[in-house]
């Protein structure tokens, strides 16, 4: 149980403890208590933040490709000390940006990640606009530093 959240009273907070997310407890006399046993935490009010790139314009066979037809169909995005956050072509379409790897605990939090993330699929389809989305809507850090789509653009 941690106490002295009077300031939260009757506000569903989200929280990071011990590295992992536990969402939708309600402050009640000025406390909550976490379903699991919890050596550290921090606890506030959740809200999302987006990301909007500008229409990416990385080339075509006869010239730009800003107005064309493209597709993205993977993406790698270099991240510092991040574990949360989705992706997408728009705010609504996204996916979970892949953290775990095959050699972790599936029990344990993943490490955060300072660095590249494998190549995954990305979850659009053809479009002319080209603009890439990153949602972050749990209490988890995220800090984008650069996205590397591949893209597909149709003449």
């Amino acid at each position: 149980t941690v106490t002295g959240l009077w300031h939260l009273e009757g506000t569903t907070v989200s929280a990071l403890a011990d590295g992992a997310e536990i969402e939708n407890l309600t402050v009640t006399n000025g406390s909550i208590t976490f379903p699991v046993k919890v050596a550290r935490a921090q606890i506030g009010q959740p809200y999302t933040s987006y990301l909007a790139t500008q229409r990416i314009d990385s080339g075509a066979t006869d010239g730009t490709a800003q107005g064309k037809t493209k597709r993205f169909h993977q993406i790698v995005m270099r991240l510092y000390a991040s574990l949360g956050g989705k992706v997408g072509p728009d705010a609504s379409s996204t996916d979970y940006i892949l953290y775990r790897s095959l050699s972790d605990y599936m029990d344990e939090v993943p490490p955060v990640l300072t660095g590249d993330t494998d190549k995954f699929p990305y979850p659009g389809g053809f479009e002319t606009d080209g603009r890439i989305w990153v949602v972050a809507d749990q209490p988890l850090p995220l800090t984008v530093v650069a996205m590397y789509p591949r893209m597909k653009t149709e003449d």
